[in-house]
């Protein structure tokens, strides 16, 4: 009998790759991106050492 393989691919509580979360870093007067963000990506501020996170719902980010 041949050997069967599957192929199981894991990504938490996303559906796709493309929907990952990302990291995105920049200075507190850069405008952070909205367009194809993913939900729950992060902006790191390295002049002031504010951390945002994405709300795609709403299309914010949130100081944390």
């Amino acid at each position: 009998m041949p050997m069967i393989t599957k192929n199981k691919k894991q990504f938490g509580l996303y559906k796709a790759p493309s929907e990952n979360p990302k990291e995105y870093r920049g200075k507190s007067t850069d405008v952070k991106p909205i367009e194809g963000v993913p939900n729950g990506s992060v902006f790191w501020e390295f002049d002031k050492g504010n951390v945002y996170a994405f709300d795609a719902e709403t299309s914010t980010w949130i100081l944390q």
